[in-house]
């Protein structure tokens, strides 16, 4: 059986939206919702759609709750201790899946050696054509059909539409529960020294992914991602200072001219001048300005969180 677990956080403004292709799910499987200390109607939006779905079939669905937030992490594993499933599915709450999305899961995870699926995101277009929706949208970022069937790098893990096996986890352990944002590239790191050819990629599993947020705000997470959890993540797992790119930051193997280059690239005055002129670029230049928008902020931020660490 798969259970399928849903962390919540002040996601009332998209519950109603993402919910009922949830529950229109046919496959068998057990949908356990955590509310993380929502602040908002979050709870009185899942207990109206739920009210009458409490047990659908063979399926049925609970809410659990947290008095106060502690984080994805920690509503992730006050669902696996709850779930019953051999298979964990992880689901976040501005994800609508699409028809077949469990089926595509469960089939690729029954396969030979594979104790880790990433399904496909497909981004909202009903959001404006932003520069980061669009970014989003026509990037080549993460997993492509060239994956699929195969081996998948496990950098590609993210928990926002993935499956895991229940026993392979409880080897690996759960979630970090120390980390506000990147939880589950850490949890990849340790499921990948384990497993190194365990993951794949469904295409087929899609799922909708809704409140896209802006610019800014992807920028403030990276910023958070790279100050406060990169540098102690990559302290207990040096692979990912090469998954994310850091590595070339201030790497004492890298030629005079890289150095030089990358350090010309960070100085605020062209980051500065880069974002000013965004909204203004066609989509193909806006695309690559945001993708050095938002390396940019990883590896100062980075640098500037290794150097507190280091302080310690």
């Amino acid at each position: 059986m798969l259970s399928v677990i849903v962390p919540i956080f002040n996601a009332g403004n998209i519950l109603r939206t993402t919910l009922p292709s949830m529950l229109a799910e046919r496959e068998l499987a057990e949908w356990i919702f955590v509310d993380d200390g929502s602040t908002d109607n979050s709870r009185k939006i899942l207990d109206d759609v739920l009210s009458n779905r409490r047990q659908v079939g063979n399926e049925s669905t609970r809410v659990l709750a947290h008095p106060k937030n502690r984080g994805r992490a920690a509503a992730r594993n006050t669902g696996i201790e709850s779930a019953r499933g051999e298979v964990l599915v992880f689901l976040d709450a501005d994800a609508a899946p699409q028809e077949s999305f469990l089926r595509e899961l469960r089939r690729s995870i029954e396969k030979e050696g594979v104790v880790a699926v990433i399904g496909h995101l497909r981004f909202e277009r009903d959001q404006g054509e932003d520069a980061y929706g669009r970014y989003l949208r026509s990037s080549r970022r993460g997993p492509t059909q060239r994956h699929a069937n195969q081996p998948t790098p496990w950098k590609y893990f993210l928990t926002t539409a993935a499956a895991v096996r229940s026993d392979a986890l409880a080897e690996a352990g759960g979630f970090e529960e120390s980390i506000s944002y990147g939880e589950d590239m850490e949890l990849a790191a340790r499921l990948s020294r384990i497993y190194p050819d365990g993951l794949r990629y469904a295409p087929g599993a899609v799922v909708e992914q809704y409140d896209l947020g802006s610019l800014e705000t992807a920028l403030r997470k990276m910023n958070e991602f790279g100050r406060d959890n990169l540098p102690a993540m990559v302290s207990r797992h040096a692979e990912l200072a090469q998954w994310t790119g850091v590595d070339l930051v201030d790497s004492p193997s890298a030629p005079f001219w890289r150095k030089l280059g990358i350090r010309m690239l960070l100085r605020p005055t062209a980051t500065k001048a880069i974002h000013s002129i965004v909204p203004y670029l066609p989509a193909r230049l806006s695309n690559l300005a945001v993708r050095y928008l938002l390396g940019s902020m990883l590896a100062t931020s980075y640098k500037e969180g290794s150097k507190a660490l280091s302080t310690r």
